[in-house]
C-alpha cells in the first residue's frame, strides 16, 4: 500500500478523485486532450457516472468517470485492472447506454443526430484478442469505411491504454500520453512535484488532486478502504493459486509440474500470448494467468 506524499491513482477512490472531480478537471482536459488529438478539449462537465438501462429487465452500468466537453462530445474514462475476458464488449456495452440517453436528452424532434462519444480505458492487462507487438501501449479502434477510410459519423472512438505493455517496453521516450501513464505508475513513489510538471496546469492539478494531505478524513478512509479490497483480492488470488498446486498434488500431479506450468505460463505472458491461449496450453484458470 502507498503511504506516500500522493495516492496511488490505480485505487479506485484516488482515480475518480483524480480525474472526476470538478474541482480538479484540468487534469481530466489535460489527460483527454493527450490522448484524443483529432479535438482540442477546452472545458468539461461531469456527468453522473452510472448509466441505468430504462427497462424493467435492464442491466445496470457504471463506469468510473462521465464528462462531456463545450460542444456536447461525451467521454467515457475507465480504469481496469483485473483481467475481463470480454472487456472490449463491455465497453462498447457501456457506450451504446450513453449513445441511447441522447434520445431522452434531446426530445421529441431530436433528428438522429449523435453527439460524439470517446472511451478511454486504461487497462493493466492484455486484452483477449490483442495481437499488437508489446510496444503498441495504446490501441485506437474507429469504424470506418474499408477503403477509403473515412469515419462513420455518430460512431465511437475506443482508446486501450496498457499499463501492462508501458512497464514491459524497452524504450524510453515518452510523449504526452505516456507521461501521463509514467505518471499513474509512478507519482505514488514521488517525494515531490517533477519539475517539468510545475508550469504545465493540468499536471499541477493531478498532482494537488493526489495530494494525502489534501484528504478529508472521509476521504482517507475509503481510499484506505479501497487500498485494502485490492488487497485482499490479490491475497485470494494468490490462495487460489496455492489451493490449485495443492490439488493437483493430492491428485497426483507433483509441485514440480504445478510450478513449470505456472512458469510456462508466466513466459508465454511475457511473449504477449493471450490469456485465453495459455490457460488452454497450461490448464491454469484465467484468474490465476490474469494474476501472473
Amino acid at each position: 500500500m502507498s503511504k506516500g506524499i500522493f495516492a496511488d491513482p490505480t485505487v479506485d477512490f484516488a482515480f475518480k478523485r483524480i480525474f472526476g472531480t470538478p474541482k480538479y478537471k484540468d487534469a481530466t482536459i489535460g489527460f483527454l486532450n493527450s490522448i484524443i488529438t483529432d479535438r482540442h478539449i477546452m472545458d468539461i462537465a461531469f456527468n453522473n457516472s452510472e448509466i441505468v438501462e430504462r427497462t424493467r429487465y435492464g442491466r445496470r452500468a457504471s463506469v468510473d468517470i462521465i464528462c462531456h466537453a463545450e460542444d456536447g462530445t461525451f467521454f467515457i474514462v475507465e480504469l481496469q485492472k483485473t483481467f475481463q475476458r470480454y472487456f472490449q464488449d463491455r465497453t462498447v456495452f457501456y457506450a451504446s447506454k450513453l449513445i441511447a440517453e441522447q434520445e431522452g436528452i434531446k426530445g421529441v424532434d431530436w433528428d438522429f443526430k449523435l453527439t460524439p462519444t470517446y472511451v478511454v480505458s486504461i487497462i493493466d492487462f492484455r486484452l483477449a484478442d490483442d495481437h499488437s507487438d508489446e510496444n503498441q501501449v495504446i490501441s485506437r479502434y474507429i469504424t470506418s469505411e474499408v477503403v477509403t477510410g473515412e469515419k462513420l459519423h455518430g460512431s465511437t472512438e475506443f482508446y486501450f491504454l496498457n499499463l501492462l505493455k508501458f512497464r514491459k517496453r524497452k524504450q524510453k521516450a515518452m510523449n504526452e500520453s505516456e507521461y501521463w501513464l509514467y505518471l499513474l505508475l509512478n507519482s505514488k513513489d514521488m517525494e515531490a512535484i517533477p519539475e517539468e510538471c510545475h508550469d504545465i496546469v493540468a499536471y499541477q492539478s493531478y498532482f494537488e488532486a493526489s495530494k494525502t494531505a489534501n484528504f478529508t478524513a472521509e476521504e482517507n478512509l475509503k481510499y484506505f478502504k479501497d487500498m485494502t479490497a485490492e488487497q485482499e483480492f490479490r491475497v485470494s488470488i494468490r490462495q487460489q493459486t496455492e489451493d490449485a498446486f495443492a490439488k493437483g498434488e493430492a491428485e497426483g500431479i507433483t509441485k514440480g509440474s504445478s510450478n513449470a506450468k505456472l512458469e510456462d505460463a508466466h513466459n508465454l505472458k511475457n511473449l504477449g500470448v493471450s490469456i485465453e491461449i495459455i490457460c488452454k496450453a497450461t490448464g491454469l484458470s484465467l484468474e490465476v494467468v490474469a494474476a501472473l
